[in-house]
């Protein structure tokens, strides 16, 4: 299900805040976007890190990108997970305990202080995706297995619709509106190179 500003891609990112984001769709109209952190920035699986590829139109707050369309943000994270060769962490050839221990590693995510658990996530993960253990290996998954792994990291990453305002100027965001909590690792040591392909 697509899920853009206004039926429209985002083609700028205007101005950031913590809890919000002020985006140009490509009709021009500027909007406020409220909510969970992975809803604002049409990045279902709260990727970090990711060098400009197809889709990726800005930053928010915290440096993690901001796509364009919630379609290039959930393929982007495909792409990370399931293509052989698609990032130097290489997840297709991980067993899924090995793979989600790099996606999600047990330390303090810089952003939201939130420590990382690898095991739940993986546990969540092999409850909500059939026939698949711990030792299942990614690039062997099927694509219904891929989708289902997906849709439970985006509902672990607490993907949720929030609330759009029209208009130019940055909202008065409640103090209980917080960034998601989400299970990725601090930005410091993912840093990208010119040749790095990693999101996550």
């Amino acid at each position: 299900m697509a899920n853009t500003v206004a039926g429209n891609p985002i083609v700028k990112v205007v101005s950031v805040g913590r809890g919000w984001i002020t985006v140009q769709d490509s009709s021009g109209e500027i909007v406020t976007r409220t909510g969970a952190r992975n809803w604002r920035n049409n990045n279902p699986g709260n990727l970090v890190n990711a060098k400009v590829s197809q889709g990726v139109v800005g930053r928010d707050v915290y440096g993690d990108p901001v796509f364009d369309t919630y379609e290039h943000g959930v393929e982007a994270q495909r792409h990370l997970l399931f293509d052989p060769g698609s990032s130097r962490q290489n997840y297709a050839s991980k067993t899924l305990h090995d793979a989600m221990y790099m996606y999600t590693p047990p330390v303090v995510e810089a952003a939201t202080g939130q420590l990382g658990r690898p095991d739940k996530y993986i546990q969540t993960i092999i409850a909500g995706v059939p026939g698949i253990t711990e030792k299942t290996v990614l690039s062997t998954m099927t694509p219904t297995q891929q989708q289902q792994m997906l849709d439970v990291i985006h509902k672990v990453e607490g993907y949720k619709a929030g609330k759009i305002t029209h208009g130019t100027n940055a909202p008065a965001v409640d103090p209980a509106v917080q960034p998601t909590p989400h299970l990725t690792p601090p930005p410091a040591p993912h840093v990208i190179e010119p040749d790095d392909g990693d999101y996550k």
